[in-house]
């Protein structure tokens, strides 16, 4: 089975999911992260299939924007929208 991992956000948020899908590829799944590329070397560090996202979130968490974004709350469908503003 072919699982995509989308971890979007800072090293914190990212090695979570990093750590979860080198679980999942030690079950035998074929896992592939999906993530910004600041984070390219982390994932493929660890033999893992990497493939980007082309918003570096630690770029952007500086911005108006990004601050804006992190006082808007957890909502997923707000974040969905101040991500596509961002980007």
């Amino acid at each position: 089975m072919k699982i995509s991992i989308v971890a979007v956000g800072t090293r914190g948020d990212v090695q979570p999911l990093v750590a979860l899908a080198l679980g999942l590829k030690a079950a035998g799944f074929d896992v592939r992260v999906i993530t910004h590329s600041n984070f390219r070397g982390l994932v493929e560090g660890l033999n893992l299939t990497y493939f980007p996202i082309s918003l570096d979130m630690e770029q952007v968490l500086h911005t108006d924007e990004g601050r804006e974004w992190l006082t808007a709350g957890r909502n997923i469908w707000k974040t969905i929208t101040q991500m596509t503003k961002l980007n």
